[in-house]
């Protein structure tokens, strides 16, 4: 045979070898692309392409197949590989890689037991995800926030006098922690003391918590309330009178019309005080005087300074937190607050862990958290009874509110974190709490944390003392004085 042929046949072989490796490959990309195609809808899918990777638990399970606008919302159709199921209770999100890495499709994964998604059905959205647009914007918002609390502490200490007396308080306060490391077991067999005559029912605090008899009592003065008003309302005594007595209003109006006419001589400058209020001289000498003695009221009272230490039982996980609070109160009803916690679970970690037992695997997911310090640096108006404070609360932005109108129980409550990445704290962090204040020192306290995220949440009970900075300087000259 000559070598034009034998090199015919072989081009010949090599190209139906060809043409049945492409048919091969055809029916193969056809068989990948055959699998259940789902959808889900975003109020924005910025950053996110056709092509773009679809992921469960990190494992590439389908591609975004097209994404198109409808009810002013982004609809996602997700292609999945033949082979996977996704269940329902499944729910959608939009991340990234990083943070200025490229967007994926991820699938928190639903429960089996609840059946899988059909064709073309719809994934609901995972509440509270977001873009990293929103979150550069909201971590933009916070640090204003920060920058505004900062703004305020140094205007605070920008004198001279500021800032000696800033110095003066941490001196004052090192020292006071060295006096507190020494006395400090006695004072905690002191509280421990407090909480067991607590517990026996001994004092008012120890009544009001252990005795039954105490909802008798309520309801006893509540049952007088009622039959105080009922007199009210029957015209007798004398605020019923008061209330009830048509010949009151008349005599009112008559001294109103007296009023009326004092009012009317003081408005035309007739007597001692009408000169007083219209002679131009002498009201600006009165105020004069009246800016003189605000201006050393104010000098007098600015400032004022105060330390607590509190601690608080985890019920759930028997761990103690501890707090160390410095609050700066310049008068005006607003006060600076710079605080720093010892948190057990200011660490959490998700460990997933593979468990084989007679040829089936199965995984389990554990929550694990270790102590770290956080801080908090906020800033607390007052508005009569009610307190509203704002800033950073535990290294994250967070506001609270707080109501003081109450005989020695202060209620509050705080909400932060809220765009969590913690495992298992889906809702924002709030806490409630109702302080008991035993005196001007000691408090007690209980409450819920974390009461959104049921999985996490916790009961807590604390106590702890609080110091002004007069208080300070009075415990460290005694125990200068011990020691001499």
């Amino acid at each position: 045979m000559q070598t034009e042929a034998k090199v015919g046949i072989a081009v010949i072989m090599g190209a139906a070898l060809l043409v049945l490796l492409l048919g091969k490959v055809e029916r193969w990309t056809r068989a990948d692309q055959v699998g259940t195609t789902l959808v889900a809808r975003f109020d924005t899918v910025a950053g996110l392409e056709l092509k773009s990777p679809v992921q469960v638990a990190g494992v590439k399970v389908g591609e975004v197949s097209a994404i198109r606008l409808r009810d002013n919302q982004a609809e996602v159709v997700i292609a999945l590989y033949p082979d996977v199921a996704i269940y329902r209770g499944a729910q959608a999100a939009i991340k990234s890689t990083g943070l200025l890495g490229e967007k994926y499709l991820e699938l928190l994964p639903g429960k089996p037991e609840q059946g899988s998604y059909a064709e073309g059905e719809v994934i609901p959205q995972q509440p509270g995800s977001g873009d990293i647009d929103r979150l550069v914007s909201q971590l933009n918002a916070v640090a204003e926030d920060i920058r505004a609390v900062a703004s305020a502490l140094r205007e605070t200490v920008a004198s001279d006098a500021g800032r000696t007396r800033l110095e003066a308080i941490l001196d004052n306060t090192r020292d006071f922690a060295r006096t507190l490391n020494d006395k400090g077991p006695r004072i905690m067999e002191r509280i421990d003391a407090i909480l067991a005559r607590i517990d026996r029912g001994e004092g008012t605090l120890g009544k009001l918590v252990n005795d039954p008899n105490a909802y008798d009592d309520l309801q006893a003065a509540l049952e007088d309330v009622r039959g105080m008003v009922a007199q009210v309302n029957k015209g007798e005594g004398t605020l019923g009178k008061l209330v009830n007595d048509p010949a009151l209003y008349d005599r009112l109006e008559g001294a109103a019309g007296g009023v009326e006419q004092i009012a009317k001589k003081i408005a035309s400058g007739e007597g001692t005080l009408g000169r007083l209020l219209t002679d131009d001289a002498t009201v600006e000498s009165f105020n004069s005087a009246m800016d003189s003695v605000g201006a050393m009221g104010d000098r007098l009272t600015r400032l004022r300074t105060f330390i607590t230490f509190r601690n608080e039982f985890q019920t759930r996980t028997a761990d103690n937190k501890g707090y160390f609070t410095l609050r700066i109160d310049p008068g005006s009803k607003r006060s600076y607050v710079v605080e720093v916690v010892s948190d057990p679970a200011g660490r959490a970690n998700l460990v997933q862990r593979e468990i084989t037992s007679g040829g089936a695997t199965t995984f389990s997911e554990e929550v694990t958290t270790s102590r770290k310090l956080l801080f908090t640096g906020l800033f607390d108006q007052r508005f009569g009874d009610w307190g509203v404070r704002g800033g950073l609360m535990e290294s994250t932005f967070g506001m609270g509110l707080d109501y003081a109108g109450l005989d020695r129980v202060n209620l509050l409550l705080d909400a932060w974190d809220f765009n969590s990445v913690r495992p298992r704290q889906d809702l924002a962090r709030l806490k409630a709490t109702v302080r008991y204040r035993v005196n001007d020192y000691v408090f007690v306290q209980t409450g819920m944390d974390n009461f959104l995220n049921t999985d996490i949440d916790s009961a807590f009970l604390g106590a702890g003392l609080t110091f002004e900075d007069e208080d300070i300087k009075y415990l460290l000259g005694g125990a200068v004085s011990s020691l001499n």
